[in-house]
């Protein structure tokens, strides 16, 4: 009986988090660049943030990136219902009164 390959564990250190609530995405013919921004919620004239992170990846691994997090959003959505979007604009059903 053969066993099954296992994926190899990553150690990683000096992690530091990061939080991002607008980001970015631009491309080039080599790569994809992803700017993860922290806006600051601020009642000014010009809207204001930092930049927490800037990465940049190859298309292969862009389309990579695409795929993970569509399956894990499907997994999210199935244990904890639908993410809804304030932008996206819900189908509302409309009643005539006779």
């Amino acid at each position: 009986m053969s066993e099954k390959p296992r994926k190899p564990q990553i150690l990683l250190k000096d992690i530091t988090p990061v939080f991002s609530n607008f980001t970015q995405i631009s491309h080039r013919d080599d790569e994809f660049s992803f700017s993860f921004i922290h806006m600051f919620l601020q009642h000014t004239p010009v809207p204001q943030g930092q930049v927490t992170a800037n990465v940049t990846v190859t298309p292969k691994h862009a389309k990579r990136i695409l795929n993970a997090l569509q399956d894990n959003i499907r997994k999210y959505e199935q244990k904890h219902g639908k993410i809804k979007l304030p932008e996206e604009k819900e189908e509302k059903e409309i009643y005539y009164r006779v």
